[in-house]
């Protein structure tokens, strides 16, 4: 009997290991349909915003399947009310996603006969030496570079999707699966057995089900069976639920990518549940991978999956008011912060973050020497009309407002199939910041440190980086070489878009492209160049060459020069030796 039953609970351990093999990561809740083909979830995107207490979350998915009426059925928090859900557009979080894509940039050796610190790309700026078309004439410029009207013109308003969503929202708090599968079938949608039964497990005192229908019509058709929503909102007071993976076990596609943007006034985020780890960065590329980058990020993210298992890999880190270096989109907007939750953080502590505002005064001093004296003056300045203090009213709530939605965004990104894990991700901020995939190239190989390093602040990028070295003369004494910056001036006409890795989800692996283009070693994925079967990137004589002198004509061209002298000679000595020849022979002849 104890043998029996020591089989009996074997046989159930397998069975159970085995459910779970198969459960692997998928789409966070369950997508039912109208037609006898399951939907299938390829991809789905989380933008969460978290500050004092509130949680905003925006879910985003790719379906696949017949173009017909489907549900996504959600837990969300018990707090969730119908008039906190809204719809995102699908663009802002295309936007996210830009902004925090791998990228690879090219650094141009400068000009070594033209002195001083090498520009950046990201350094360029635009003087700017009046108001600007919008600034009304009340209000003075704010410095020599910058017009104050980009300011009091940002747009301030949050932006959703009203009457062309495709989502209509219902709350429900089924007691058991029987009940919602009779919701479901009511409404004309088929349920595959065992469907609702992992769903029904995690509703509970804590969680309800959101249920959002899809109007077909309105989302955005990719291909013939494939659509791209736009964001689910919605927001809660109460602790962030976990992220439930192993739900859409009918959804499961061949391989389920989840990316999570979790924005955060002073902390990064990361998984508290699975194994962290950064992305290899500042790799040194050849110059010709372009586009191609996404096939080569896709391929170093699978080798690093292949020796972290079921990791949640870190892709970006940074203010959500800068871009990354280079920049491969603007910053995120006012506006887009205020609909990934800015707008409810507003609401729910406006008295807290509206403090008093001093305005300051523009209008010119009447006195022409400075005051020692600590006590006001008897005779102020004038005082500005009514209609500049309104302006400078506008202008300083403006920059508050711009001043408190600042936010450090953290991207994690977790890949999926029918063999991975189950994970059931929970989210959670640290204070330990990291840095890695900045700063400038240095020496004759354009060599970059690589890896993440521990720092004050996060700031972390995916960033290839290729280097075109300086093939013009030398025309000064003291040429200084290897100072890498932006474009030579003869290129600036060429395209000067920032190539990322976009569409991940979508691309394969090429295993030859990274023995093809990458030029460093990267230990984390234990990989490491071929020797280069070409001249190095510099001439190993290149650096000990003397500079040519002021003549302006090259070593190089006097060398062709006494070449060519030494032809000629040698040209009219074997012609006149021939000529003789030629006459000696007549006179014999004639003789």
């Amino acid at each position: 009997c104890a043998r029996a039953l020591q089989l009996l609970l074997a046989l159930a351990a397998g069975g159970a290991s085995t459910l779970s093999s198969r459960a692997g990561n998928t789409f966070p809740g369950v997508a039912v349909s109208v037609t006898s083909t399951p939907p299938k979830i390829s991809t789905t995107e989380i933008v969460l915003m978290q500050h004092a207490g509130v949680s905003v979350v925006t879910l985003a998915v790719d379906y696949q399947g017949p173009v017909q009426r489907f549900a996504l059925l959600v837990p969300v928090p018990r707090d969730v009310e119908r008039k906190q859900l809204r719809t995102v557009k699908h663009e802002f979080i295309a936007r996210l996603e830009q902004m925090t894509a791998p990228r690879v940039f090219e650094f141009w050796e400068q000009d070594p006969c033209v002195p001083g610190e090498p520009e950046q790309a990201w350094q360029e700026k635009v003087a700017v030496k009046n108001r600007g078309f919008l600034t009304p004439e009340v209000m003075p410029p704010r410095d020599d570079h910058y017009p104050v009207s980009n300011e009091l013109s940002i747009p301030a308003t949050p932006v959703f999707k009203e009457a062309e969503a495709e989502f209509s929202y219902q709350l429900l708090r089924p007691k058991h699966s029987a009940e919602l599968r009779a919701w479901l079938e009511k409404k004309g949608y088929r349920v595959a057995p065992g469907t609702l039964d992992p769903l029904s497990a995690v509703l509970g005192n804590e969680a309800q089900l959101l249920v959002a229908e899809v109007a077909v019509d309105r989302a955005e058709l990719v291909d013939s069976e494939r659509l791209r929503l736009g964001g689910i909102r919605y927001w809660s007071r109460r602790p962030l639920l976990p992220i439930f993976m192993t739900l859409g076990r009918a959804n499961q596609a061949a391989r389920h990518d989840l990316f999570v943007y979790a924005l955060h006034r002073d902390a990064r985020y990361q998984a508290a549940n699975a194994p962290n780890v950064f992305a290899p960065t500042n790799l040194q590329v050849k110059v010709d991978v372009g586009a191609r980058v996404g096939l080569l990020y896709n391929t170093l993210f699978e080798r690093v999956l292949q020796r972290h298992p079921g990791a949640a890999v870190t892709e970006f880190v940074g203010p959500s008011d800068a871009c990354g270096e280079p920049c491969s989109n603007a910053p995120l907007e006012l506006r887009e912060l205020l609909t990934f939750g800015g707008d409810v953080f507003e609401v729910q502590a406006a008295a807290k973050h509206q403090p008093a505002l001093a305005v300051p005064s523009t209008a010119p001093s009447t006195s022409t020497a400075p005051s020692t004296s600590t006590t006001p003056s008897t005779s102020a300045a004038p005082i500005p009309d009514k209609e500049q203090q309104a302006i400078e009213k506008q202008l300083a709530a403006k920059r508050a407002l711009v001043a408190r939605q600042r936010y450090m965004v953290s991207r994690l990104h977790l890949r999926g199939g029918a063999t991975s894990p189950p994970l059931d991700l929970r989210l959670a901020p640290t204070s330990a910041h990291r840095e890695g995939g900045y700063g400038v190239p240095r020496g004759p190989n354009a060599e970059l440190a690589s890896g993440v390093r521990s720092a004050k602040t996060s700031r972390y990028q995916v960033r290839f980086h290729a280097a075109h070295p300086w093939r013009g003369a030398l025309p000064c004494a003291k040429p200084e070489r290897w100072r890498w910056g932006k474009r030579w001036q003869s290129h600036t006409q060429h395209w000067r878009g920032v190539d990322v890795a976009r569409d991940l989800p979508s691309l394969r692996q090429d295993p030859k492209l990274l023995e093809a283009v990458l030029e460093s070693p990267v230990p984390e994925i234990g990989f490491s160049p071929r020797a280069p079967s070409a001249p190095p990137l510099v001439p190993r004589s290149e650096p000990d060459r003397e500079a040519p002198e002021a003549s302006s004509c090259s070593l190089e061209r006097r060398g062709r020069g006494v070449s060519g002298w030494l032809a000629v000679v040698l040209a009219a000595v074997f012609l006149r030796w021939r000529r003789s020849v030629r006459v000696g022979a007549r006179a014999q002849s004639a003789g």
